[in-house]
């Protein structure tokens, strides 16, 4: 999947593959360069190692806008976040003490105890 206004080359070197984009109208020149096993050098296989890692692309380069447009939460912020969950501990915590509560008082009058 190639960005728009690059111009990309791939060659394949001797212990590798070397890819080699260039910006229209700049002069900076972007070069990328994959070190692979040697028993990898055939084509075939070098294109079955691209395949397999093109779907991860897209999910790398939105992880990293991700991170990027990420900030740390102010006090006020983090007080709130922390106030809910509390919160719901808490009402976690009763939920599963009552559900554990009401059994014993039902299973004593229901066997006699």
């Amino acid at each position: 999947m190639e960005s728009p206004g690059l111009e990309c080359k791939t060659s394949r070197v001797s212990s590798g593959l070397l890819t080699v984009a260039k910006g229209r109208g700049c002069s900076q020149v972007m070069a990328h360069y994959v070190s692979l096993p040697s028993q990898t050098a055939d084509p075939t296989n070098v294109e079955q190692a691209m395949q397999f890692f093109e779907p991860s692309r897209p999910f790398v380069k939105d992880s990293i806008r991700l991170l990027k447009r990420c900030i740390k939460p102010d006090r006020r912020e983090f007080q709130k976040v922390a106030m809910a969950t509390a919160i719901g501990f808490a009402i976690m915590r009763f939920t599963g003490f009552f559900v554990k509560l009401i059994p014993i008082p039902v299973h004593n009058i229901l066997v006699g105890g």
